[in-house]
């Protein structure tokens, strides 16, 4: 077993939570049964709605419970869920292990909802026989290699995605450029964004004369390539504006010096109200397919705070951001540093952008908006 790994189950019925504890002696023996039978589909499936009060049993397969994509994609969907008689379980992806318990418990629920993970063949056939029905979760060009290698094409990685969404049920993607790939491989395949709970992000209060401007960053140590990509049109902003500094929420802090940094470690309990404190937020992409499959969370944090934002105009940071509205658009030097210097001039500006983006989020991105979409998936 992987160091730090368990297989304790996050139980959410209602309000209540509990933890259980998989069997893996029961779990190797459904393994043996089931194993080397192919990609094979359980024939015992009846409609999920014939239960009573047309109550159901999910179980969430998720990458962390800390991770970002599982809080936003799956996690905080759950007390939602649970009003309208879904009854949602999550679990840590399992080791190799541990794959035989994470079956077992597949074939006692009535939906499993698998975030992002691509499986070998005979995992996934095990898993294609054990699921009633199978969702597929993903919010990145899994085809693809990251932006960060000079040629990302890889036939192993669109051999494993075209697999995974294959063998789904339903397909859940993050945007419409993902959306369509997916559906060369399943014709059901369900736009979701990665929503925001409005509930918990209050609005930034006006700006005020502090003697400093802050552009923010908050993200993953695996996309910190894209704002160090960013640093010489923010060294000039600050050069001509020296009132500008950069909050950076993270686990790693680049050097961005001359450029006064705030390095803020990452923490769920604190993250809101660090994005409220700062005054523009950023999203900087490149040009590929790596990109084009993001799903433009930092901005919905942004905006959802009353932030306005900048940001490449790649996927859907396009469809989120309308230039001059709820923020500025940006692809070369001259206009990362031109925006940047207009917002930073002007803190009237900043509010307008910050509250469109609010409206913004509330009418297309919200938790309340996209959670009928989630049961409609779960249920169909």
């Amino acid at each position: 077993m992987e160091p730090g790994l368990s297989i304790a189950t996050l139980v959410f019925q209602g309000n209540a939570g509990e933890c259980k504890i998989a069997r893996p002696d029961a779990a190797s023996s459904f393994l043996e049964k089931c194993r080397f039978r192919g990609s094979v589909r359980r024939t015992d499936r009846g409609p999920i709605d014939d239960r009573p009060g047309n109550a159901v049993k999910a179980l969430f397969l998720v990458q962390g419970m800390e991770v970002a994509a599982s809080r936003y994609r799956a996690l905080q969907y759950f007390h939602g869920l649970s009003r309208r008689g879904i009854d949602c379980r999550a679990r840590r992806f399992p080791s190799y292990l541990e794959l035989a318990g994470a079956f077992a418990e597949a074939r006692r629920e009535d939906a499993l909802f698998l975030q992002r993970k691509q499986l070998g063949p005979i995992p996934m056939s095990v898993l294609r026989w054990a699921a009633r029905k199978l969702i597929y979760d993903f919010d990145d060009s899994l085809w693809v290699r990251s932006a960060k290698h000079p040629d990302n094409r890889s036939f192993t990685r669109r051999a494993r995605f075209k697999r995974m969404v294959s063998s789904a049920d339903e397909v859940v993607a993050g945007n419409s450029f993902l959306a369509e790939r997916a559906s060369a491989f399943n014709r059901r395949v369900t736009v979701i964004p990665s929503p925001i709970d409005v509930a918990r992000y209050s609005v930034r209060s006006p700006s005020s004369d502090r003697g400093s401007v802050t552009l923010g960053w908050i993200g993953a140590p695996g996309s910190l390539h894209y704002l160090e990509r960013l640093k010489p049109a923010l060294v000039e902003a600050h050069r001509r504006d020296p009132r500008i500094r950069l909050k950076i929420i993270c686990s790693t802090f680049p050097d961005f010096s001359p450029v006064p940094v705030d390095k803020v470690p990452w923490r769920e309990e604190t993250e809101v109200e660090e994005l409220r404190t700062m005054d523009i937020g950023l999203m900087p992409l490149l040009e590929d397919d790596w990109s084009r499959g993001k799903c433009g969370l930092k901005i919905l944090q942004y905006l959802a705070a009353g932030v306005t934002v900048v940001a490449t105009p790649v996927g859907i940071n396009a469809d989120i951001v309308a230039d001059g509205v709820e923020g500025f658009r940006a692809s070369t030097h001259k206009e990362w540093v031109d925006r940047i210097l207009l917002l930073a001039s002007d803190p009237i500006l900043r509010r307008a952008m910050g509250l469109a983006g609010r409206k913004t989020v509330e009418s297309r991105y919200s938790l309340e908006g996209c959670l009928p979409l989630m049961e409609k998936v779960l249920r169909g």
